[in-house]
């Protein structure tokens, strides 16, 4: 099955070196949906599938598009202040009922259970991030 963005995603892939926060507001939107739908649980970038896991490129690929398109600009969390391409779950919204452990810092797009602690494997775009990271070495 298809998401209806996916096509548009992976042909912003190809030219994402076109990209920039000063690209036209229907790329800008498209890359925003697919990481709303992730920071509401309704996509995910990698899910088990008939026993295996498998990733979904084209869900990674909008997360790594996202910098492309978003300036880098401080941001606050209680009492820290900080730069990032990146909003604060608190800037978006409240976690209900949650709890954050010392030293963690949700971000947008990674999807939170309203219960329960914040775990480092629900931090989808850090995931991404840190796997991008290993692969770009």
């Amino acid at each position: 099955m298809t998401h209806p963005l996916q096509a548009t995603i992976e042909e912003l892939w190809e030219r994402r070196s076109e990209l920039s926060p000063q690209s036209a507001p229907t790329t800008v939107a498209a890359i925003n949906s697919v990481i709303g739908e992730l920071d509401a649980g309704k996509l995910r970038v990698a899910e088990k599938i008939a026993g295996e896991w498998f990733t979904h490129q084209w869900i990674k690929k909008a997360v790594l598009l996202s910098f492309r398109v978003r300036d880098n600009r401080v941001q606050e969390a209680g009492d820290i202040r900080f730069f990032d391409k990146v909003d604060t779950k608190f800037q978006v919204r409240r976690l209900e009922r949650g709890a954050v452990p010392p030293g963690r810092l949700p971000r947008r797009a990674g999807h939170h259970r309203a219960q329960g602690l914040l775990r480092c494997e629900e931090c989808r775009i850090d995931a991404v991030l840190r796997q991008h990271r290993r692969l770009c070495r």
